[in-house]
């Protein structure tokens, strides 16, 4: 009877573990294909970083910046994490870099932070 049960846990937990990993492949194939529309097919403009933050979780630190651009006739605001400190210490609030962004989806867009806009 208990070893019944325990193959039942094992088996549930076998297939939440399956569902997961099936879940973060599409999850990250998702974002793989919006980061090619992105340099394909996305509308390019000058956006303007307005903050940055760090925010520590349980021992793992992650670093974002929040930037506003324009998108047609409106000013949107969008956020990205970045890949670590290096890049946090080189975004510059009020800077301007490259942004591109989808026509049909604007809120989906991303900061250039190797490509600075001088004016």
């Amino acid at each position: 009877m208990k070893r019944t049960k325990f193959k039942r846990e094992i088996s549930i937990i076998t297939v939440a573990v399956v569902i997961c990993i099936i879940l973060l492949y599409f999850s990250r194939k998702h974002d793989r294909q919006t980061e090619e529309n992105l340099l394909n097919v996305g509308i390019e403009t000058t956006g303007t970083i307005t903050k940055k933050s760090y925010v520590s979780d349980e021992g793992h630190g992650y670093y974002y910046i929040w930037y506003s651009f324009p998108a047609g006739d409106s000013i949107l605001n969008g956020y990205q994490m970045l890949d670590g400190e290096p890049d946090h210490q080189t975004a510059i609030v009020g800077r301007k870099y490259k942004v591109r962004y989808l026509p049909g989806d604007p809120a989906k867009s991303r900061l250039f932070l190797d490509e600075i806009i001088l004016e």
